[in-house]
C-alpha cells in the first residue's frame, strides 16, 4: 500500500509525515499552485522521510532534496535557470564536472552521478533513458521553472528506472 511520504508546494516547503487532515488543508491552501509534488512510498518497504533538522540554504533558490536513498540515488527539484552541471553524452547521462558557482555545489551530488528520470511537474510528465541533448533540451525548455524541474540522480553503476 502506498502513504504519503512528503508534500512539497510551490514555495519549496517540504512538509514530512503530515496526517491526512493536516495534508487536504495544504492541499485546498494552495489548490491554484501548479507545482505540488507529492512524494508516495510503499510504507512496507521504505520508512516515512523525517524532517532535516535544518533546511540547506546556500543562498541560491531554493533547493528541495530527497534524502539520499540507501541505494544511492538522489532527487533535486532544481531551481530556475543554469544549474551549473556538465554531462557527457552517454545514456543515461553522467555528471562530469560541477561548477564552483552551481546551486547544486552542496546538495550532495557528485562528480560520476547519472541522470535516472526527469520529471516536469508543470505537465507530470516522467522522461526515462534520456539521451544527454535530450536532457538538456528539457531544462532549457522548463528553465524558468524554480522546482519544477525534478531530477533523479543515481550512481553510475546502478541500473536506470523503467516506465511502470
Amino acid at each position: 500500500d502506498l502513504v504519503v511520504d512528503t508534500l512539497t508546494l510551490e514555495d519549496g516547503k517540504t512538509y514530512y509525515q503530515l496526517d491526512s487532515t493536516k495534508l487536504i488543508d495544504l492541499l485546498k491552501d494552495n489548490s491554484d499552485s501548479h507545482r505540488r509534488i507529492i512524494r508516495f512510498i510503499n510504507h512496507e518497504v521504505l520508512s516515512l522521510t523525517e524532517e532535516p533538522v535544518a533546511d540547506l540554504d546556500i543562498g541560491f533558490s531554493s533547493v528541495a532534496l530527497d534524502e539520499r536513498k540507501e541505494d544511492g540515488a538522489l532527487v533535486v527539484s532544481l531551481p530556475a535557470g543554469s544549474i551549473g552541471l556538465f554531462f557527457n553524452k552517454a545514456v543515461p547521462p553522467m555528471i562530469t564536472k560541477i561548477k564552483e558557482t552551481s546551486p547544486l555545489l552542496y546538495s550532495g551530488l557528485q562528480v560520476g552521478m547519472c541522470v535516472d528520470t526527469l520529471t516536469i511537474a508543470a505537465t507530470g510528465e516522467i522522461h526515462y533513458h534520456l539521451e544527454a541533448k535530450e536532457f538538456i533540451s528539457h531544462l532549457k525548455q522548463y528553465r524558468d521553472l524554480d522546482g519544477g524541474r525534478i531530477v533523479r540522480f543515481i550512481q553510475n553503476n546502478m541500473p536506470v528506472s523503467n516506465p511502470r
